[in-house]
């Protein structure tokens, strides 16, 4: 059970609505919009953190999550060098793959609801 203080920030985030409609729902639209799945001594699990849910994505990302069970948490870590003030963006899905943009496009829209601008997808092609 979520405490009131942290179910404004949750109720605040978005849901894919092609994928789920307009209705909001906590247990399964906007869970399944934002969820991370990670991995916790070797069995799957999904689950929305604090911070890493406000990260916008980026095909081109600078920073990856990674679940550390030593601290019981998620981190953040950068991927590659990040000037002062720089947006802080990580993959939703797709780091180390090789997939086409259209790919990449049909994935994000189906899955989080967004068509993706990132400097990767709007470079010439």
């Amino acid at each position: 059970m979520l405490s009131p203080r942290s179910k404004k920030p949750y109720l605040e985030l978005a849901q894919n609505d092609e994928r789920f409609g307009a209705n909001v729902s906590v247990e399964q639209n906007i869970f399944a919009t934002n969820a991370i799945p990670h991995h916790r001594s070797n069995v799957a699990y999904s689950a929305v953190f604090p911070t890493v849910y406000r990260l916008n994505h980026s095909c081109n990302a600078n920073a990856t999550y990674k679940w550390h069970n030593e601290l019981g948490r998620m981190a953040v870590h950068a991927i590659k060098p990040n000037r002062k003030g720089a947006e802080i963006t990580v993959n939703y899905g797709f780091d180390g793959q090789a997939v086409t943009r259209e790919l990449r496009q049909r994935r994000l829209r189906d899955s989080f609801g967004f068509q993706c601008l990132c400097s990767k997808c709007g470079a010439p092609r």
